[in-house]
């Protein structure tokens, strides 16, 4: 990958935004994850802060880098040994467990943002990185579709038990963030001073299950009344994802209008149809 032109990224520029790779689940069918997952997330970085560090100063003055909170821990079983029972991972920890053969995505969060960190010692940049959970909330165009958050709630939104093609549910429990809050986490991390060389986590505080999801939207969402019930599995605080409301003053989106939001655009945009309640049988 080329490094950017000085001319065609920054000139009269005050800030820049990395925001972030084609989110993977495992291998994504890569034939090569090195060269085809972390390469392209590295080198795409490193193009990033070398074209910006051409220009630091004369206007530009930060660079804001999206992440992930799989860079802080491996969000699978796999989990780096927390400092005590029940502590929640923090910006301090990183995720050093993940493994290429496994969860290539994961390990090109983590080496895009160690090289975005060493990038901005060496050419004396002024970075901040923001690192999401998994990012969920209304869907603003029908152009989403092939998105992982939107094929995993289109699941949850088209799922039924009934007889003929009974589509279940997911099941587990998964933190999520909402897309409104990662986008006013990247604009107060750019006008905010005291951001510069820091990590901030923007997550939901707990994990939802299966069930705690199902119930939202089953009370919210008309079209989704009749949907089953989800599984009930363990909600446990994984992250702390404090640090951005005490430094920049965001204010977290509620997890119930998150869900509703999202289920409502997808059903809006034709991107999800709910499954037609099955007739009540006729009483003898």
């Amino acid at each position: 990958m080329r490094p950017l032109k000085p001319r065609e990224n920054t000139n009269g520029i005050d800030l820049v935004g990395g925001l972030g790779g084609r989110l993977l689940f495992g291998s994504g069918g890569a034939e090569d994850p090195a060269r085809d997952i972390v390469a392209p997330a590295v080198e795409g970085t490193a193009a990033v802060l070398r074209g910006a560090a051409r220009h630091k100063g004369n206007p530009l003055k930060r660079i804001i880098v999206t992440s992930s909170v799989c860079a802080i821990h491996d969000c699978n079983a796999k989990q780096q040994p927390r400092a005590g029972p029940g502590k929640p991972y923090t910006e301090e920890d990183w995720n050093e467990v993940s493994t290429l053969e496994e969860e290539p995505y994961w390990v090109s969060k983590v080496e895009a943002e160690r090289t975005a960190w060493r990038l901005a010692s060496e050419l004396g940049l002024e970075v901040v990185t923001v690192l999401p959970n998994f990012v969920m909330g209304p869907v603003a165009s029908a152009d989403a579709a092939a998105g992982i958050s939107v094929s995993f709630f289109k699941s949850i939104v088209e799922a039924c038990d009934g007889p003929g093609d009974p589509k279940p549910l997911p099941s587990g429990s998964w933190t999520f963030a909402d897309v409104r809050d990662v986008a006013a986490a990247h604009v107060l991390a750019a006008v905010t001073p005291a951001a510069a060389g820091r990590r901030y986590i923007v997550s939901q505080p707990k994990s939802s299950s299966a069930k705690s999801i199902t119930d939202i939207l089953k009370a919210a969402v008309p079209q989704l009344a009749h949907l089953p019930d989800g599984e009930s599995a363990p909600e446990e605080e994984k992250v702390d994802a404090s640090r951005v409301v005490r430094e920049l003053g965001l204010q977290y989106t509620p997890l119930r209008r998150t869900l509703t939001d999202m289920a409502e655009s997808l059903i809006r945009l034709g991107l999800a149809t709910p499954a037609v309640a099955a007739p009540a049988a006729a009483s003898s």
